[in-house]
């Protein structure tokens, strides 16, 4: 199967809600639950947007921050991105991924961790945008890997 932007239902509120996902800006609030997502529901994969503000590839604002879920794990993901073209014309996003935090429990995984974010990013955007495009990747992170709680680093 693959991802598929969709509205979430009561009781997809309530799964992303089982997961306390930090606001990026302040770990110390609850991210806002958000109304739609990207999900592969075959490969039990769900992708949502949590914050920030990562456009226009300006450091000088803090990124912005997704959750992919992946069987149950979490794998955070910072990135900055850029919007080519008008309301009249489909844009052309270009992203740059520059910290991708995954628990070591799916090292193995590790070379399709950033093939499944394109998958998930790519879809979340044709979603969410009625002006999509293209989308292409500048700079994809190579995965970090840590013990512990990610939410929190």
């Amino acid at each position: 199967m693959a991802f598929v932007y969709e509205k979430l239902s009561k009781k997809d509120q309530e799964f992303i809600a089982s997961f306390k996902l930090p606001y990026p800006l302040s770990r110390s609030m609850m991210a806002d639950i958000p109304r739609c997502w990207a999900a592969d529901r075959e490969r039990e994969m769900f992708f949502v947007s949590v914050g920030g503000q990562g456009f226009h590839f300006s450091e000088e604002y803090p990124p912005s921050y997704y959750y992919l879920i992946w069987c149950g794990q979490l794998i955070m993901m910072q990135s900055y991105y850029k919007a080519i073209g008008n309301m009249q014309e489909k844009r052309k996003y270009i992203y740059k991924v520059h910290c991708i935090l995954a628990p070591n429990i799916l090292v193995s995984q590790s070379a399709l961790i950033a093939e499944v974010i394109k998958e998930a990013v790519t879809e979340y955007e044709r979603g969410s945008s009625q002006f999509f495009g293209t989308i292409e990747f500048e700079e994809m992170s190579t995965p970090i890997f840590m013990e512990g709680d990610i939410r929190y680093e």
